[in-house]
């Protein structure tokens, strides 16, 4: 299912009632990012990131909150991000895709408050092993890697699983993403100066790169 194309996800929507029966959890988690500064990153590239990472949720929730309405009861998992709530450097497209999730998630929960058996909860994962970062798009100029500490997508699987059996707003994995969360309330002109320094030398290598779009437009 391409996420962005509004029919695929009604389809998608479609065969899981004709094959299950119903819906009990819908995860939204497809993502894409693209790495650079603002203003190397072209419109397109960073028009479909809001495309797959806004857009994509969007039209899965969009399915799952109807069929949850009619049914009475239903969980939504948004996976947005830690950077979600901290931003960073080299990644604007999808820092604000994913402080979007966020604010797209609060509103959906106070638009259910009345049938409380339906329960949207939004996951914000600190930075995790998977492909992203060699399919992500890169106009940086240097070659990207995952800034460690890196946990792994087993962690966010059982927080995943977690908020299906007992659902909460919101779900941070990853202790770094705790403690940037609290260094944020605490100090946050010092946490933007540290976020910023260190997270740009943490996903950017010395090692030069191609500008590409990664899977961006193509898996």
């Amino acid at each position: 299912t391409d996420v962005p194309r509004e029919e695929q996800v009604e389809d998608l929507g479609r065969r899981a009632v004709e094959r299950f029966g119903g819906v009990d959890v819908w995860f939204n988690n497809a993502g894409v990012g693209v790495f650079g500064r603002f203003e190397s990153i072209p419109s397109d590239a960073w028009r479909r990131v809001i495309e797959t990472n806004l857009f994509g949720y969007v039209h899965g929730a969009k399915v799952a909150m109807r069929r949850f309405r009619e049914q009475g009861h239903g969980t939504l998992v948004q996976n947005a991000s830690i950077v979600g709530r901290t931003a960073k450097p080299d990644g604007s497209a999808y820092a604000t895709s994913k402080f979007v999730i966020r604010g797209f998630s609060e509103a959906l929960r106070q638009e259910v408050l009345d049938q409380p058996g339906i329960r949207v909860c939004t996951v914000l994962p600190s930075v995790i092993d998977t492909p992203f970062f060699q399919h992500a798009a890169n106009f940086s100029g240097r070659s990207v890697r995952a800034a460690p500490p890196v946990y792994t997508a087993e962690e966010v699987a059982e927080t995943v699983v977690g908020l299906v059996e007992r659902p909460q707003a919101e779900a941070i994995v990853g202790g770094f993403g705790k403690i940037a969360v609290a260094q944020e309330l605490v100090a946050p002109t010092f946490a933007t100066w540290l976020t910023g320094r260190t997270l740009h030398t943490g996903f950017l290598s010395e090692k030069p790169s191609k500008d590409t779009t990664g899977a961006l437009f193509e898996s």
